[in-house]
């Protein structure tokens, strides 16, 4: 990844926490930034990982608390799919190469709906789903703090008005 497009990717996290922030909009714009649009069915989109060299299969998410049975399900039902077609293709496979990325927040932060799908696929989040797009620790942290000056100057803004 290079450094310009780690560079889009923290001016798209600097998006999100704006109001009125079109977030369906802004997770298609930092999909496009961090891999390819997938061409199986139900995955969001697909990148080599950093940290281990392999093709990851993505389903992307925003936030950690956001997510119902019914996504759950539909996850689960997608990936199962998903690893069907990659056997009918003869792709070199694994199921950890099936990913649940979540852009923002922490491990800790996650609805109990997302150990359903821990219990069968990784689920990537926050600094961790960062760390596998760019292989970079911090990469994470110095987007929410490139966040936190905008949310800043926001409010500063607000306060001289």
């Amino acid at each position: 990844m290079t450094e310009e497009q780690k560079k889009s990717i923290i001016e798209g996290g600097k998006e999100y926490f704006r109001p009125g922030c079109d977030k369906p909009g802004l997770k298609s714009r930092l999909v496009s930034l961090v891999g390819n649009a997938s061409k199986f069915a139900g995955m969001d989109f697909e990148f080599i990982d950093a940290l281990d060299g392999r093709r990851k299969y993505c389903q992307c998410l925003m936030e950690p608390s956001r997510i119902g049975m019914k996504e759950t399900t539909a996850i689960l039902r997608n990936s199962a799919n998903m690893m069907r077609g990659a056997c009918l293709c003869d792709l070199p496979f694994s199921p950890d190469d099936l990913v649940v990325g979540v852009m923002f927040g922490s491990a800790d932060e996650l609805s109990g709906n997302y150990t359903i799908i821990q219990s069968h696929y990784p689920v990537y989040c926050g600094a961790d789903f960062w760390e596998h797009i760019t292989g970079e620790r911090d990469f994470y942290s110095c987007m929410v703090n490139a966040c936190g000056a905008t949310d800043r100057q926001a409010h500063e803004q607000q306060t001289e008005i």
